[in-house]
Parts: C-alpha cells; sequence; structure tokens
C-alpha cells in the first residue's frame, strides 16, 4: 500500500459557476492523502464564500488569496506552497473522475516513472466527447522515446501531421501526474501569461520533459475538460 501525498493545484477567478463541482470531484477522491490548494486571484463573484465553505469542512483544502495576476502566477503560488510528492493540476471549471489520483499515483510507483499521463473528455454544452491522445491504450515511453514527446511540444511532423487535430493534445498540464522533486530541482515555474499570451502549459511541459527519462500514458478518460466556458481563457482573444 502506498502513501505518498499529492498537491492538487486549482486557480480560481471567478468561478463560482462551475467550482462546486470541480471541488466536489476532488474532495471525493478514492485516495485521500492528497493536499487541495485553491489559488483566488481576488474573485468578486462568490468564489471566495464558495473555497470557505468546503475548507471549513475538509482540512485538505487550503485557500490563499492574492491579486489576480492570471492562471501561470496561480499555479506558481500553488507550487510554493505544495508539500505533496507529486504535483495534480486542475482548472477550477472542470473536474475529474473520482478515482484519479488512486489510478495515477499506483501506475507512477508501479512503473517508477517521472511523468503519468491520461486521456480526457470535452464536455460540450449539450454532448460529451472522449478525446484520444495516442492510439494504444498503454505507452511506456523510454529515455529515447522521451525525446521524440520532448519534440512534440514544439509540433507534429512526419506521420503525426495526418492527425493535425492532436497538435495540442499534450500540451496542457492537466491530465498528468508530475514528480515535485523535479520541478523544484530545476526550478521550473509557469511563465506570465501577461507576457506571453498564451502556450504556458506547453513551456511548462518543455522544461519538465528535459528531465524525463520514462514517461508512461494510459488511455483512461479521467479528466473533464470544459469546453463551453466563455470565460475561460483558451475562449478569449489575445491580441
Amino acid at each position: 500500500m502506498f502513501n505518498e501525498k499529492i498537491s492538487i493545484i486549482v486557480p480560481v477567478y471567478n468561478g463560482e459557476k462551475y467550482l462546486e463541482q470541480c471541488l466536489d470531484s476532488l474532495v471525493e477522491q478514492t485516495y485521500t492523502n492528497i493536499e487541495i490548494i485553491c489559488i483566488n486571484g481576488s474573485s468578486n463573484d462568490n468564489s471566495l464564500k464558495i473555497l470557505n465553505q468546503y475548507a471549513k469542512i475538509d482540512s485538505r483544502i487550503k485557500v490563499i488569496t492574492r491579486e489576480n495576476k492570471g492562471v501561470s502566477i496561480s499555479r506558481n503560488e500553488g507550487l510554493n506552497v505544495a508539500t505533496g510528492e507529486f504535483i495534480l493540476f486542475v482548472d477550477a471549471d472542470d473536474w475529474i473522475e473520482k478515482n484519479t489520483c488512486e489510478i495515477v499515483l499506483q501506475e507512477f510507483l508501479r512503473n517508477k516513472t517521472d511523468i503519468v499521463m491520461w486521456s480526457y473528455i470535452r464536455e460540450f454544452q449539450n454532448n460529451s466527447q472522449p478525446k484520444k491522445i495516442f492510439d494504444y491504450d498503454r505507452i511506456e515511453y523510454s529515455e529515447n522515446d522521451v525525446k521524440q514527446l520532448h519534440r512534440r511540444f514544439i509540433g507534429l511532423i512526419g506521420k503525426e501531421l495526418e492527425k493535425v487535430e492532436n497538435a495540442d493534445a499534450l500540451c496542457p498540464v492537466w491530465g498528468k501526474l508530475y514528480k515535485r522533486e523535479i520541478i523544484e530541482e530545476y526550478r521550473i515555474r509557469f511563465i506570465d501569461i501577461r507576457d506571453i499570451g498564451t502556450y504556458e502549459d506547453g513551456l511548462f511541459n518543455l522544461e519538465y520533459f528535459a528531465h524525463v527519462k520514462k514517461a508512461v500514458y494510459i488511455q483512461q478518460y479521467l479528466y473533464h475538460y470544459r469546453k463551453d466556458n466563455p470565460a475561460s481563457i483558451t475562449s478569449k482573444y489575445k491580441e
């Protein structure tokens, strides 16, 4: 039996509409040795009230309120206070399956890997669409194979271009379990989106995968990515 702690980092800004569904999916995890770090970016809706209500009931929830400086800075704040051996990122308008932590941590420890990745479901207003990142149920990547994964964060080549819709499928930091030891040893942090506009997840992964010697992908749809939220960063125009 394993008992390693997972730090779940949740940036929150005006997320009252979906926040409870997100938090419910976290506090009801079948694996209980977790801490849920919620970085509230000075929300002006009921987000902070909701967070504080959950924190009163579940001591694993830590609520930190800061000036709203964007998702990158919020995630960095979470990394700065995380105490778990592993890091999991979840966005406040998304949610995860209740056995996610148990499944991915077991996979991580069994294979002595540096990262575990999994598939997700795109949640639209009227339907759900599973997103298959790779064509296999399970893949173990050795050090040489990891170099090709690392390169994918720059772009697709060769036969990969036959499925150009997968160009950014690997980029998000959600849908992955990271080793905090690697993040801290190499001081990997997110670049401020106010400086780069977008691709903060891709740049983080570019840095992280430079130090990965083994990776595992499992085709299990454990993350639910909401695509019908007009307030999300990916829905906004960036000059």
